[in-house]
């Protein structure tokens, strides 16, 4: 009796917001980033439209949630104009799907997008990673992020700004230096 199902959500652009970063370089950041085969034809997020495309998991935040925010605001509505949506388990699992042409395109992470680093250097061989490139990229993610929807932003925000100021202060003191 096992299988899966899957239950499209289509996420508003402003459905996740970063309350606070603390404590790390500037630079410590990633990218979520959507790659295809050189070889697909595909060049643009546009040329997506119809295509097999592959997300990490559901809760993942290059390889799904902030990647598919992105791209609703970029004017795409993955689950109305994707051919297919699949949950492939993971960012290697991705970019492995993508090089075998199980899917078309994918959402995964990037860790320099001026270099063209990312999953796909991370996981595959490098004769493999040389096949595929990523054609979009979100803003710049926190390496460390606490985030919240913008209903518990609103109907708890003394909280949100409470645990942002904590988190924000840690770096001031020796104890909370250590924790980070």
């Amino acid at each position: 009796m096992g299988g899966s199902v899957t239950v499209p959500i289509e996420l508003p652009p402003n459905l996740v917001k970063v309350i606070g970063e603390w404590g790390r370089p500037p630079d410590a950041v990633a990218w979520g980033a959507v790659v295809v085969r050189k070889d697909s034809g595909i060049d643009a997020i546009e040329a997506l439209r119809g295509k097999k495309f592959g997300w990490t998991d559901p809760t993942s935040t290059a390889g799904h949630l902030l990647t598919k925010a992105a791209l609703i605001r970029a004017g795409l509505r993955p689950e109305r104009d994707f051919g297919s949506n699949q949950f492939l388990g993971g960012h290697d699992r991705l970019v492995r799907a993508v090089l075998d042409k199980t899917v078309d395109a994918g959402a995964t992470f990037a860790n320099d997008p001026q270099k063209g680093i990312g999953a796909w250097s991370v996981y595959l061989k490098e004769e493999e990673a040389a096949q595929l490139h990523a054609i979009f990229y979100t803003e710049p993610i926190p390496g460390d992020a606490v985030v919240g929807s913008e209903a518990f932003l609103t109907k708890r925000k003394a909280v949100a700004d409470e645990v942002s100021a904590v988190l924000s202060s840690m770096g001031d003191d020796p104890a909370g230096r250590a924790l980070l």
